[in-house]
């Protein structure tokens, strides 16, 4: 298994864990952007008996079946998972997303759903018994939705079947998500790294710009006071020698 930049597992202290998830949902991966079921389900288990997981979604959505198996795979989990939606959560990835017990967005982030679908071809049956499929899909994923938000199902299938796009704020009063978060700002200061939105930046090439900023405007503050004497020896020239322009 090719190593899953987009995913990772932080077993942090207190039995407290980290899943950030990035990128498109499969069964199967076809490369190191993509989610599948058995990857998450291999990893969780090397956490052990976290008891708390935070859980990072960033994803355009991808095969139902996959995002519904890695939703059951972690609501089976004994610890409590509070996700946090840091770009966008689409599709299925959106259903993955209401796993946790606690849903956090930010006010930069959007939630999509809409309804489910499939490439087929054939005879009429082939495309009626498709559609058959499709109507059951629909229904386990409005169940999903039902029960984190109390909508009524009529509600969730119209979101659907408009494929609507919730702002935070709109995700917070459809009972989408449980808080909407101002953009995150710096946090996590350590020895000149900054954890941004959980990316990291080193300030150490940018040391002496603190000085430079203060000389240049050291500077500043001295061009003003000769500027200022300038126009005071100029006014008092006007003054004794009456000139008025």
């Amino acid at each position: 298994m090719p190593d899953k930049k987009w995913l990772t597992v932080t077993n942090k202290a207190n039995k407290k864990a980290e899943v950030s998830v990035y990128g498109v949902i499969y069964f199967e991966g076809w490369d190191d952007g993509d989610v599948t079921p058995r990857y998450i389900k291999d990893e969780l288990a090397k956490i052990g008996d976290a008891k708390d997981i935070d859980l990072l979604v960033n994803s355009p959505g991808g095969s139902v079946f996959a995002g519904m198996a890695i939703y059951n795979i972690l609501n089976k989990s004994k610890a409590r998972i509070t996700t946090y939606i840091e770009g966008v959560a689409a599709s299925i990835a959106g259903v993955v997303s209401l796993v946790g017990s606690k849903i956090f967005m930010p006010d930069n982030s959007l939630f999509m759903l809409h309804n489910p679908t499939i490439s087929v071809g054939g005879e009429s049956k082939e495309l009626i018994k498709a559609a058959e499929i499709l109507a059951k899909i629909k229904e386990n994923i409005i169940n999903v939705f039902e029960n984190k938000t109390q909508q009524t199902r009529e509600t969730i299938a119209e979101w659907m079947d408009n494929e609507t796009w919730f702002t935070s704020k709109e995700a917070f009063e459809a009972g989408i998500i449980d808080e909407e978060t101002k953009s995150i700002p710096a946090t996590n200061c350590n020895n000149g790294v900054i954890n941004i939105n959980n990316q990291y930046l080193s300030f150490d090439k940018y040391k002496g710009l603190e000085a430079a900023y203060n000389k240049i405007e050291n500077k500043q503050k001295s061009n003003n006071d000769l500027l200022k004497k300038e126009r005071e020896y100029l006014n008092s020239i006007k003054e004794k020698y009456k000139i008025y322009l």
